[in-house]
């Protein structure tokens, strides 16, 4: 449309969920996050270019939760709740590479950061991630560098959803191909959060990290992934939650696999290990938990979205296939253990728990077992219909903190989109 300086987007996706015992294990009683319900959410855009030096974007966005027994409040019982048609994403970008490799970005945006293990845009939620900012984008040949500045964008359903002023992110990221024929990675991320109400404790952190991840057949048939991150800073303790503490914590990623590449079906198997630290003492004078950041859990460590990187060892294997060119397969174990008994575990969002701490008890460590297996067809350019089951097999943490029966979920998505 007009010679490509005006572009429309829309998107249009159904989600059927079922779930059973995911939040509180007990097969004995039918609570109200024990159903089924359909996520529906709409997504219309236009990108406007009238310069080469100038791109405008604004984009809207209509998420509703239909069928659901939980309260149709946005967070609570993990319900996605209702927010009718707000603004997504508002932003201007000055700067044209071809003459100038520098550009800068100023609005409502969504930012995507390495793996987006600390900073995405949780696209599986059904209201996703947004944040208010300004990033400055250099690139050439083979490298870019970002720096960022913004405030994540809270959901309010009654107004316009605006930011949250008490809680500000800021960055710098750093990447090239140019090294060892594999991405490379820098980064350090800056949060000045000075309020316990939205996205975790109140917590002044600097988290600087590396990511090293092969290039396609850079490796022959094999791939890896690293990661590595540091933190350290102030956090707000959990015990006694104005109480500010000494923070220091640490996470990592590592993973591997082989595809059979020649042959039709692609099959690859992989393994991978994660782990984040937990805090040794809640009642101590430091807080050695890691913060999870803004993240998009539910890609890593489960369907489920039990487990967060946070207080964590998630052992997994991985198996895939494509036995059609429009259709992948995939299967996931997992195996999931607390860092530290001491502390809780965490969901998906890396702030709400699963299971309180054990109070110092010395109890098993072990979260469960996890199999996820994952459809995805592809019927066309504009159409994708996915589905997958997923079931929790409890181990000796949830027995000895409460109700231990295992877990159910399933899902059917269709996506429609230009």
């Amino acid at each position: 449309m007009c010679d490509g300086k005006l572009r429309w987007s829309a998107q249009e996706r159904l989600r059927w969920e079922i779930r059973d015992n995911n939040f509180d294990f007990n097969s004995a009683v039918n609570s109200v996050t024990d159903d089924d319900f359909i996520l529906q959410r709409f997504r219309l855009g236009l990108t406007a270019q009238p310069f080469d030096c100038m791109t405008l974007m604004f984009e809207g966005q209509d998420s509703r939760e239909f069928g659901s027994k939980r309260p149709n409040v946005p967070g609570i019982l993990g319900a996605e709740g209702d927010d009718e048609f707000d603004l997504r994403q508002a932003w201007i970008q000055l700067g044209d590479k071809k003459e100038f490799p520098t550009s800068l970005k100023v609005g409502r945006m969504t930012w995507n950061y390495g793996d987006q293990r600390l900073i995405g845009e949780s696209d599986w939620n059904n209201f996703g991630r947004t944040f208010d900012a300004a990033v400055a984008h250099t690139e050439m040949d083979n490298l870019w560098f970002d720096a960022f500045f913004g405030s994540p964008v809270t959901v309010q359903p009654s107004n316009l959803n605006p930011n949250d002023g008490h809680d500000r992110v800021a960055g710098v990221c750093f990447s090239t191909k140019d090294w060892l024929d594999q991405v490379t990675q820098f980064y350090t991320i800056y949060r000045n959060h000075s309020n316990n109400v939205n996205n975790g404790p109140a917590q002044e952190t600097w988290t600087p990290g590396v990511r090293f991840q092969s290039l396609a057949e850079a490796c022959g048939n094999w791939d890896y992934e690293l990661e590595l991150a540091g933190q350290a800073g102030k956090v707000n303790s959990q015990t006694f939650p104005n109480r500010s503490l000494d923070h220091y914590a640490a996470a990592s990623h590592i993973q591997g696999g082989y595809t059979w590449s020649e042959l039709s079906w692609k099959p690859r198997v992989g393994g991978l290990y994660d782990f984040a630290s937990g805090n040794a003492n809640p009642n101590g004078s430091d807080d050695t938990g890691f913060q999870n950041l803004f993240p998009t859990n539910h890609k890593f460590y489960g369907q489920m979205d039990l487990v967060s990187w946070r207080n964590i060892h998630d052992g997994a294997l991985n198996l895939s296939a494509m036995p059609h060119p429009q259709l992948q397969t995939k299967v996931d174990l997992h195996t999931f253990w607390l860092a530290e008994t001491s502390d809780a575990w965490y969901r998906a969002n890396g702030f709400t728990t699963v299971r309180s701490a054990a109070a110092g008890r010395d109890v098993d460590g072990h979260l469960g077992e996890e199999v996820d297996v994952t459809l995805i067809w592809k019927l066309n350019r504009f159409v994708t219909l996915g589905g997958g089951y997923s079931h929790f097999f409890t181990g000796g943490f949830a027995a000895a903190t409460g109700a231990s029966s295992d877990a159910d979920f399933g899902y059917l998505q269709l996506t429609a989109g230009f």
